[in-house]
């Protein structure tokens, strides 16, 4: 979809706040064009990103970060090759921010909770647990579970609104 397109959009639903998500939109050539004409129409703009590129000159309000864990890649050592802590602690530094990961089990809270300690710009209370799941009924099991880790390790619960709204699938 071109700048165009989106702004098209964007101006039938004038008012209405934003999210920029992917794939990862920060390889797009066109987000700087496409951020600054939606500062004009939106009064909130979000961006999802996984923190593996740097983002120079935005105009979002929130950076929302999910570096991938694990239990999305496949392995902890391919993991790595997603995490870029250097990178992650630019963006805290450069744009309001908030950090989200994608959580299964147990495993993934003390991998998340490692992650974080890599990350210089970021302490414990920025840290936010997604319940990973692809459908409504996943995700009702997964909720209270990762709500219990929250609790547990003082972390943040991050909803999956999406699905509660429109389901799961392509798109929701």
């Amino acid at each position: 979809m071109s700048v165009a397109q989106i702004l098209r959009r964007a101006e039938a639903r004038e008012g209405s706040n934003v999210v920029i998500t992917g794939g990862e939109p920060l390889i797009q050539e066109e987000l700087p064009e496409l951020c600054y004409a939606l500062r004009g129409i939106c009064p909130h703009i979000t961006l999802e990103t996984s923190g593996i590129l740097p983002a120079d000159d935005l105009a979002v309000d929130l950076m929302s970060i999910s570096p991938k864990l694990s239990n999305s890649v496949g392995d902890a050592e391919k993991s790595a090759e997603y995490f870029h802590p250097e990178i992650i602690s630019e963006l805290i530094e450069e744009y309001s921010s908030q950090i989200k990961f994608v959580i299964s089990d147990l495993q993934d809270v003390l991998e998340a909770g490692r992650a974080v300690e890599q990350i210089s710009a970021i302490g414990r209370a920025d840290l936010m647990l997604m319940p990973l799941a692809s459908t409504l009924e996943e995700y009702q099991i997964k909720a209270s579970e990762v709500a219990q880790y929250c609790l547990g390790f003082g972390y943040t619960f991050c909803p999956r609104l999406q699905l509660t709204l429109f389901g799961g699938g392509r798109g929701a």
